[in-house]
């Protein structure tokens, strides 16, 4: 009985990582980002780059020097844009607020601008 339902595990989980990787090696052969950044791990993405530093702004910092102001890294499967520039995070921010309002709903937006996650650019203009 156990060595039946072991069985069904290892062949999900096979099959889940076999997945996994297809999908990792599609995305790097079929990279049509406009937006450059460091190549993902399966399930990890670009974690392991910022493990290297005490803090993850030191992580983003050192990735600009060699991606730009502007990268795309993976958070383990979630894309992320990093801007990383004043002006550019002022343009993202304020200018062209509703174009970049797919960021996720994270737990700290409730906390810092009321419920609202387009309250931050009111707040951002407010402190410039």
């Amino acid at each position: 009985m156990y060595g039946c339902i072991a069985s069904v595990f290892i062949i999900f989980t096979f099959f889940n990582v076999l997945r996994s990787f297809v999908k990792y090696l599609l995305f790097i052969f079929k990279k049509n980002n406009s937006i450059e950044g460091p190549i993902p791990l399966p399930i990890i993405g670009s974690l392991h780059l910022l493990g290297k530093y005490p803090s993850p702004f030191e992580g983003f910092t050192a990735l600009s020097k060699i991606y730009g102001d502007i990268y795309l890294i993976y958070l383990g499967s979630v894309p992320c844009v990093v801007v990383n520039n004043f002006s550019l995070i002022k343009e993202v921010l304020i200018k062209k607020g509703t174009q970049f309002g797919g960021r996720p709903n994270y737990i700290r937006y409730h906390k810092l601008f009321g419920g609202d996650r387009n309250n931050c650019k009111y707040i951002f203009s407010f402190s410039i």
